[in-house]
């Protein structure tokens, strides 16, 4: 990264700083409950929407409408008289051979029509296509990508392009597979040529991972052409990753510390949640033009008989679950035994194998070891160890851990789904071993 300078700074007082009678000449002021009409909405109104979805904190506000200055003082830098990116060079002319990139943005906006968003598809083409060149060997390349993407969108989104991605199952086990129904649509008047769809998988470390970009953007038995309100459709089947890497969120993957995470997972930490397991992208090119890619996550949907039409991450699942009571202690006063459940959730249809727990030194449990199957995946069974300390266990804090052995693999993973009114069901996997 090149060093870079602000050319100016102010320090934002907030009305709420602003004393009565004070003399505010000196500030630069800026109405931050402006209303714009394109949304309907005044910008205070959808802060306080933006600030009550923040529920975690209870940070639930009443919209406010009308005027609502913020003042702004000029600390250091260049002085500003109305604006406070006076000066600052905001346009397309900032990245080196960007000045015709910029002209041909312009051109979109002035001819763009609100009834017909699909009229400014062309125009947005030649954007997307100037971007990539001047793209190449720009120390912006970065910013320029990150247009490219936007402008990417912005055509799907003006051809009224709609795609999804859909697995047959919430669930899959790490290295099985699931069936995926993919489905187009074209909603304007545009003639649009579907070309080839192919399922990506998202890698973490540990996963075995596989890049190609040489391969052909047409599949003749995907190929379809579409007319407006035209779908096409068809399946696909996405592989389960690493078998030993299941759909836990990435900063519980790894043992933290007291009030921090640890991820070790650089690219991922400025993200609210994991990438999707897999995802689609659709080749497809509008009235001829230059090959578009439309990428999808791949989820699970269903129909709530009150909330309608639901869609949820898809989820990789180890082949059983163990789950121990939650926030469970057991305290021992005496050497008397008490009795543990564990209940087994299966990821898959037949799964079967061992179930044990793993104590301190000088703990028993009777029995050592028990059998489980389960015949249909999601079926439960829960088992029970009497468990008592011996003559040689220690006093003070302990742990048990249960462990299940399926096809001669160890798995010690519980499962909880955590949905909320605004979010879908979210797997985790809290270790199963409460303290004694």
């Amino acid at each position: 990264m090149q060093a870079w300078q602000p050319k100016r700074l102010f320090w934002n007082t907030g009305s709420f700083f602003v004393k009565p009678g004070e003399n505010m000449d000196g500030y630069l002021k800026l109405d931050a409950g402006g209303y714009n009409p394109l949304l309907g909405q005044s910008y205070g109104e959808i802060a306080a929407r933006s600030r009550s979805n923040h529920r975690s904190q209870g940070f639930g506000s009443a919209a406010q409408r009308g005027e609502a200055l913020e003042y702004f003082q000029p600390l250091k830098g260049t002085q500003a008289t109305k604006d406070l990116f006076e000066g600052v060079d905001q346009t397309w002319n900032r990245v080196p051979g960007g000045a015709a990139v910029g002209k041909l943005i312009e051109e979109v906006i002035r001819k763009y029509d609100a009834s017909n968003p699909s009229a400014s598809v062309a125009g947005l083409e030649k954007v997307h296509e100037a971007m990539g060149k001047v793209g190449i060997n720009n120390k912006e390349r970065f910013w320029i990508g990150e247009k490219l993407g936007a402008t990417s969108a912005l055509i799907q989104a003006c051809a009224g392009v709609y795609a999804e991605a859909v697995a047959n199952e919430s669930t899959f086990v790490s290295g099985g597979e699931a069936s995926v129904t993919y489905e187009m649509v074209n909603r304007s008047a545009l003639p649009i040529k579907l070309k080839m769809v192919k399922v990506n998988k998202v890698a973490y470390r540990g996963d075995p991972m596989t890049i190609s970009n040489d391969g052909p953007e047409e599949d003749a038995s995907q190929a379809a052409e579409l007319g407006q309100n035209k779908r096409a459709s068809g399946k696909l089947t996405v592989n389960g990753r690493n078998n030993f890497l299941i759909s836990q969120p990435y900063w519980l993957r790894e043992q933290g510390t007291i009030g921090m995470y640890k991820t070790g997972l650089e690219r991922v930490v400025n993200f609210p949640e994991n990438f999707p397991v897999a995802s689609a992208s659709f080749f497809y090119s509008i009235n001829g033009g230059p090959t578009q890619i439309f990428t999808v996550p791949v989820q699970y949907k269903h129909t709530d008989p009150v909330l309608g039409e639901l869609y949820q991450p898809l989820a990789v699942v180890p082949p059983v679950a163990v789950n121990l009571p939650a926030a469970r202690a057991y305290v021992f006063a005496d050497a008397q035994p008490k009795t543990v459940p564990v209940t087994l959730k299966a990821g898959r249809a037949g799964v079967a194998g061992t179930l044990a727990l793993t104590l301190p030194p000088g703990w028993t449990s009777t029995p050592t070891r028990q059998s489980f199957a389960l015949a249909t995946k999601d079926a439960e069974q829960t088992v029970e160890f009497r468990v008592q300390p011996g003559p040689g266990a220690a006093p003070g804090k302990a742990e048990l851990r249960a462990v299940a052995t399926s096809t001669v693999r160890p798995i010690a993973a519980a499962f909880s789904k955590s949905p909320t009114p605004t979010s879908p069901p979210k797997p985790c996997f809290p270790k199963p071993w409460p303290r004694s």
